[in-house]
């Protein structure tokens, strides 16, 4: 179990590289973290009311190492 666990955590990168935050992965293709994590991602207002159509950068740090993965956000 704590091998899942592990293998779920998810950090969330700003455009420059930064960690911004973290999330874990809750299904095969759903990451869950919070909205302003992802805003700091994206580096727009944390008081956005528009779903943004750009992708966020993640990566799986501890089952995956330095290999960086970018998706979309959706509700």
């Amino acid at each position: 179990m704590a091998d899942r666990i592990v293998a779920s955590i998810v950090r969330i990168l700003a455009p420059n590289e930064k960690i911004v935050g973290a999330g874990f992965l809750a299904s095969e293709r759903h990451v869950l973290t919070c909205a302003h994590v992802i805003a700091q991602g994206l580096s727009i207002p944390q008081n956005a009311l528009e779903i943004p159509n750009s992708e966020i950068r993640l990566d799986f740090p501890l089952v995956a190492p330095g290999k960086e993965l970018k998706d979309r956000m959706t509700l």
